[in-house]
């Protein structure tokens, strides 16, 4: 798995793109594995490069988010998910953001055509961003690529899983949520 701890341009997937799911990723519980599972199901079925945008705390962390995994474990377990692109900034780097860009720069700079997050994930200054919000994001972006938006209901998704035993076996029952895709421009 390749790591990336500043925002920067990355042909992420070269002509077929990543597939991004964004969050803290606090302690990868099984909401946080479906959906990573999401963008990584996803990249393998559109031959797009499987992602995970998330941030460092600072070392003077007060905000509510704790370290529950080292480092090290963090990485290994969502190395194990099947992760090819770990993209960590310091919250610092993006703290500032409004949420038009956090998206925008996920979108240019992980060359990114699928965004997953879980329905509790907010983005962009002051964590103005949420699930909401990025729906009606997707409606204002004019990209002249296809991006595909896909947002997993965690607590739907926990039981779809329990319940079927396997991810591929929860799409089946339920498919993903997609709120839109691009056209080419």
């Amino acid at each position: 798995m390749q790591i990336y701890s500043q925002l920067a341009p990355l042909a992420l997937g070269g002509a077929h793109g990543s597939a991004v799911a964004m969050g803290f990723f606090d302690g990868i519980h099984i909401g946080h594995r479906a959906v990573i599972n999401g963008a990584v199901e996803w990249a393998k079925a559109h031959g797009a490069a499987p992602a995970v945008f998330t941030f460092r705390l600072p070392t003077e962390n007060k905000m509510k988010g704790k370290r529950l995994l080292s480092t090290e474990d963090k990485h290994a377990l969502i190395a194990s998910l099947g992760v090819e692109h770990y993209l960590c900034p310091d919250f610092e780097e993006i703290k500032a953001m409004t949420p038009e860009q956090f998206v925008l720069g996920i979108i240019r700079d992980c060359n990114a055509r699928a965004l997953f997050c879980g329905e509790n994930f907010t983005f962009g200054a002051k964590a103005a961003g949420t699930p909401e919000l990025l729906r009606k994001l997707y409606l204002k972006i004019n990209m002249p690529i296809p991006v595909q938006f896909l947002l997993y209901q965690t607590d739907e998704w926990l039981e779809l899983l329990r319940d079927s035993g396997s991810y591929a076996s929860a799409i089946e029952k339920k498919g993903t949520v997609l709120y839109g895709e691009t056209s080419e421009g």
